[in-house]
């Protein structure tokens, strides 16, 4: 089991996969705005990264389980945590409504009478004849 760790003498960060995934999934589960964004996203990236390292080290089977969480499970569990955001958010009672009395109307001014004769205003369309050639 140590020849698929440590590969071909070399050690690998196997071990830091490990512990940025678990810290990545603790920060995708913190019932914060942002935290999953801009902490859990970050230290997943540096996770899958890793992986990637320990795969190439010669640690095949855990780097490719480590990959494959990396892709796969964490994106699940972030949306379980804004699940979790949102079941808190939805529940808290600390929420305050208050409803202001609406000021009074304004007096009503009565209507302009109404356009007579020469008042009104219509649209003129004047349409040009044709003159008769000579």
């Amino acid at each position: 089991m140590s020849q698929s760790i440590e590969g071909r003498g070399r050690r690998t960060p196997a071990k830091l996969v490990w512990l940025l995934l678990v810290l990545a999934w603790g920060a995708f589960m913190v019932p914060r705005v942002g935290t999953g964004v801009l902490l859990g996203w970050p230290l997943n990236l540096a996770a899958f990264c890793l992986a990637i390292v320990v795969i190439a080290r010669g640690g095949r089977l855990v780097g490719g389980i480590q990959l494959a969480l990396s892709v796969v499970v964490s994106p699940l569990v972030y949306l379980l945590g804004l699940l979790l955001l949102g079941l808190i958010g939805a529940f808290n009672t600390e929420v305050e409504v208050e409803f202001h009395a609406l000021p009074p109307p304004r007096e009503q001014q009565p209507a302009p009478p109404p356009a007579t004769g020469l008042q009104r205003t219509s649209l003129v369309v004047i349409r040009a004849q044709p003159q008769a050639s000579l």
